[in-house]
């Protein structure tokens, strides 16, 4: 994720199916003081057993992304930035699913 000339590297897991499907992805977002590690494995099995594919990412700050000296500075835009920069590289648009 590259903002203002600045580069973060963002925690973000995917988990696919075995088969391939036409389904969208899905993209998981936590809420505030949480991580991608807020979604269990239990909850993101049943919908890849489905044949979606499921992103989890840990916004800026927060879990093992990086710009934790800063957590007090980012605001939601820049959390909106994170989610796009992850939507952006999919092949449509993604399900959405929050946790807060």
């Amino acid at each position: 994720m590259a903002k203002n000339g600045q580069t973060l590297k963002l925690e973000h897991h995917l988990v696919e199916p075995t088969t391939s499907t036409s389904l969208p992805d899905i993209v998981m977002l936590h809420g505030i003081c949480a991580g991608a590690w807020v979604f269990p494995q239990n909850f993101i099995q049943p919908l890849v057993d489905q044949g979606f594919r499921v992103h989890t990412l840990s916004y800026r700050g927060h879990g093992e992304s990086e710009g934790k000296e800063r957590i007090n500075h980012w605001r939601l835009t820049d959390y909106v930035d994170d989610v796009l920069s992850i939507c952006q590289s999919l092949p449509g648009p993604p399900v959405l699913i929050g946790h807060s």
